[in-house]
């Protein structure tokens, strides 16, 4: 730290015995000579301890103003003014906000740090770790001193006490009655991702069976799979679903196409569906609720391959049903803000096979689901303290 004794040695010649001048000196030394960030903390973290120390509390306070105003505040100034708050009898909740969190967590990186990997996070700062450690010295002097102060607020207390030994069991203080309602309890008991909208947005693959009822069970049941779409507000729900019912028939039927009658065994359907809910339980992980919607389901009932060597000229035919379906769904989410759910509905469908086997009947889906989406229970859970308990 060659740069780092010659500047104590500039400082040493500088600083005369009169508080005014020292003044003065301060404000020459940074204003007319130091514009880089850089400088301007390399300077700053040296001057504010010999300032302080020497009781000149004022001239300290004005290097660590002029320091934050011209580089933004970071956790090395935020640390500084807390214990300076403390040391000088006037600190109150205007220190404490949601930058709280983040300034303790890299405190806490930095003082178990001993490769300089914290550096990243003093990021327009000259690259001295050593001068980090050094500064880390003069604050831990006054946490010392605070800690035998008799009148110290709860809050106060744990802020020395973080800052002397921080570790994350000192967090245990924040669920004492006496820090209970205080503005430092506040900020930790905030969710993590923060306050939920009254909207949420979710999505999610499915897979499971359509087993179809009366005539249509000529076709036998079939693997299903697709996803869906959509949204929650309060207790109501609404999907948009694309799913597909896939292998072939289980038995042989008529189908007439062109005026020809052709025996298939082919199966392919394909369900578009929008619907709307309503949660009837809603607690903790755990959604429970009755759904309902309008589908419109189609079956690749014929497929010709007319010739081998091309598929231009295959032909295929359809069978159409508007639906109507009905039915129940679970959710149970997970802490990763994912859910797996399991549902099932029943579908009044009306297939007309027109000169061909009868496939008049309802079908019953039941489906696996595996989905992104949050929960206000989990959300509320997720707090900064919770993340921070051993």
């Amino acid at each position: 730290m060659k740069r780092f004794g010659v500047l104590l040695y500039l400082i040493s010649l500088l600083v005369p015995p009169s508080l005014v001048s020292q003044e003065v000196t301060a404000k020459m030394l940074l204003d007319d000579s130091i514009k880089d960030c850089s400088d301007i903390q390399y300077a700053s973290m040296q001057l504010i301890p010999l300032y302080y120390q020497e009781g000149l509390v004022d001239t300290a306070g004005f290097l660590l103003n002029h320091w934050e105003k011209r580089c933004g505040r970071d956790e090395t100034i935020y640390r500084t003014r807390v214990l300076f708050a403390i040391d000088n009898g006037n600190f109150g909740d205007k220190l404490i906000g949601d930058e709280t969190i983040g300034f303790l967590d890299t405190y806490q990186r930095l003082s178990i740090d001993t490769t300089g990997e914290s550096m990243l996070e003093y990021y327009y700062y000259t690259p001295e770790f050593e001068l980090l450690q050094w500064y880390k010295s003069f604050t831990d002097t006054i946490a010392v001193r605070a800690l035998s102060y008799t009148d110290l607020s709860p809050v106060e207390r744990f802020f020395i006490s973080f800052y002397l030994y921080p570790k994350d069991s000192n967090y245990r203080q924040l669920e004492s009655k006496e820090l209970e309602n205080t503005r430092l309890r506040e900020v930790y008991i905030q969710p993590v991702r923060g306050k939920m909208p009254e909207t949420l947005f979710h999505y999610a693959g499915s897979a499971g069976m359509w087993l179809p009822y009366d005539r249509l069970s000529t076709l036998g049941n079939h693997p299903s799979f697709g996803g869906y779409a959509g949204f929650r507000k309060n207790k109501m729900f609404y999907n948009l679903s694309l799913n597909f019912r896939v292998g072939g028939a289980k038995n042989d039927y008529q189908v007439l196409y062109k005026d020809s009658l052709y025996t298939s065994d082919n199966f392919t359907g394909i369900n578009l569906g929008i619907e709307a809910g309503r949660n009837l339980i809603n607690r903790h992980r755990h959604e429970f609720g009755i759904l309902g919607g309008i589908d419109l389901e189609s079956i690749n009932v014929l497929y010709l391959e007319n010739d081998p060597d091309s598929d231009e000229d295959d032909e295929s035919k359809f069978v159409t049903s508007p639906s109507i379906h009905v039915g129940l769904g679970y959710r149970y989410y997970l802490a990763n803000e994912r859910y797996v759910g399991l549902s099932s509905r029943y579908h009044l469908l009306n297939f007309k096979n027109k000169g061909g086997t009868n496939l008049r009947g309802n079908a019953l889906s039941v489906t696996l689901e595996y989905g992104i989406g949050r929960n206000r229970w989990l959300n509320s859970r997720n707090t900064y303290l919770r993340e921070r308990l051993p």
